[in-house]
């Protein structure tokens, strides 16, 4: 992730999607860690709306999501 948050001259934006129930932790994680890329969090895991609208069935995974908002890849 920091790899491609510091690639000069990237054509994409970054943003993680976190299933962790404890927003807490997560952002102790994410400072211990150095991320700085946008996250969204509310606490539900498995049961966000973000799993359903992006077809979320495991973690970790990478979804490339385009302009329009479809699933790329």
């Amino acid at each position: 992730m920091r790899e491609l948050e510091k690639k000069p001259g990237k054509e994409y934006a970054l943003l993680i999607i976190s299933l962790d129930t404890d927003r807490n932790k997560l952002t102790e994680a994410l400072k211990r860690d150095s991320i700085s890329t946008p996250v969204v969090c509310d606490g539900a895991a498995f049961r966000s709306p973000s799993v359903t609208h992006f077809g979320i069935r495991y973690v970790p995974g990478n979804l490339l999501v385009d302009s329009n908002g479809r699933i790329a890849a």
